[in-house]
């Protein structure tokens, strides 16, 4: 007995391709993301929560040395704006460093419309000085961040900046 393979007939042959490959292309096209679920209102009306509006003050909550050395650090970097300048105030910074003394009692008191946050800052020197005067600086740092003198010292300092950022 002989077994004779028939050869799929031409139609037949085109139809299963093409299925292969429709399944293939549908694989390829298929999701590969997850859904996203889609939320319905429930049924009940909310009410609306009353909140506080957010303060649009920039005060920090609580006032520390950390806080008064930066800003009379941004108050000093702020009058030197030129070269000159900013090597006088790299050179008084290279002289020392900044220290900040709280004093309660003084906290709150008015001071030209400015409210006192009872931080003093001192440049503390450590060594030779490049200028005799720089051993007697100190700034008073109010709670708006406002920044001035407290010696006059500190105001030779602020004219030499302000002098050289001619």
């Amino acid at each position: 007995m002989k077994i004779i393979l028939q050869q799929p007939k031409r139609g037949r042959l085109f139809f299963i391709t093409t299925l292969l490959l429709a399944f293939v292309f549908l694989l390829g096209c298929t999701q590969t993301t997850a859904p996203v679920p889609i939320y319905y209102p429930s049924s009940q009306p909310t009410s609306p929560t009353v909140s506080n509006p957010p303060t649009t003050t920039s005060q920090p909550l609580s006032y520390t040395s950390y806080w008064a050395s930066n800003q009379v650090s941004a108050y000093l970097n702020n009058l030197a704006t030129s070269p000159e300048a900013i090597r006088y105030l790299a050179d008084l910074n290279s002289q020392g460093y900044f220290e900040s003394i709280y004093y309660p009692n003084e906290v709150d008191q008015d001071i030209a419309g400015h409210k006192y946050s009872g931080w003093q800052v001192y440049l503390r020197t450590t060594g030779e000085v490049s200028r005799d005067y720089w051993d007697n600086l100190n700034w008073a740092v109010f709670k708006d961040g406002y920044v001035t003198e407290g010696s006059n010292d500190a105001l030779i300092v602020k004219a030499d900046l302000l002098e050289l950022s001619k």
